[in-house]
């Protein structure tokens, strides 16, 4: 008996709203460190987004290489990059 796909459990696009929360949080805890740039942390990030895309597409369990799922990625990538630079703008205008 084949056993049920887990996305059948959850609403339409759940995961696409897991891979952009995912990739926002690394890139949040990462810059909180400030051990890379920006543009560094967020170049590494879409590489590992296009790593797991590119394995999935070989596992035998039901998994597939999403083009949504990459674009939720860099969606998350973005977003927290955005998000950096709103709150550097703000801590820099505050010391002024």
């Amino acid at each position: 008996m084949p056993l049920p796909h887990a996305s059948e459990n959850y609403p339409e696009n759940t995961d696409k709203w897991a891979h952009v929360l995912m990739f926002f949080s690394l890139f949040f805890v990462w810059h909180i460190t400030g051990f890379f740039r920006n543009g560094t942390l967020a170049f590494i990030l879409a590489l590992l987004g296009l790593t797991i895309e590119f394995i999935q597409k070989y596992t035998p369990y039901h998994r597939k290489a999403d083009c949504l799922d990459l674009a939720a990625d860099f969606a998350g990538i973005l977003i927290a990059w955005l998000g950096a630079a709103f709150i550097q703008f703000l801590n820099r205008k505050a010391k002024i």
